[in-house]
């Protein structure tokens, strides 16, 4: 799932540099939901992914998901940390709310969470196949339960601060 690595740049005007995260420490190209290329502008999108660009795993999984969309437009990716991230403007997913389970748009407006945002962004590249399994009565359960455990960790594993510790930086910028 996570498969992909950074894109190394120095850091300079644009780039946020050097990313320390207990595990790995790496620079790389922020992402921005302003300048997502024609995928925002066009509305060619099926799916617009918020994700964390400060999470070293989720920037990864975007990489090989631009990657598998191969400029098609077919994902509108939406940076929750950028400072420009306006809630109002992605169904009223707030940055706190973002932090935890993924969340994705689809094109009709409805808010999708979890596992069923990766079923989705892979179903939109022509990859459904990778995350069908995660459908089935057996396995979606269990499924579910390892991503939702994950996902309440993912920011101590990851060795990053607290939710709370981030929102009060963000505060204080």
């Amino acid at each position: 799932m996570f498969s992909d690595t950074f894109n190394c740049v120095p850091a300079t005007a644009g780039h946020k540099g050097a990313l320390a995260t207990g595990w790995r420490a790496a620079r790389r190209t922020r992402i921005s939901s302003q300048t997502d290329g024609n995928a925002e502008t066009t509305g060619t999108w099926q799916i617009q992914y918020l994700y964390d660009a400060e999470c070293p795993l989720r920037s990864s999984e975007v990489v090989a998901l631009r990657r598998l969309d191969n400029n098609k437009g077919r994902i509108s990716f939406v940076d929750i940390s950028d400072e420009d991230y306006d809630p109002s403007m992605y169904g009223g997913i707030t940055y706190a709310d973002a932090m935890g389970p993924p969340a994705a748009i689809l094109k009709s407006g409805e808010v999708v969470r979890s596992v069923e945002v990766y079923r989705k962004l892979y179903e939109a590249v022509g990859l459904g196949f990778v995350w069908a399994a995660t459908k089935l009565p057996l396995v979606g359960p269990v499924v579910d339960w390892v991503f939702d455990v994950w996902c309440r960790n993912r920011l101590r594993l990851t060795g990053r601060p607290s939710l709370e510790e981030i929102l009060q930086q963000k505060s204080k910028r």
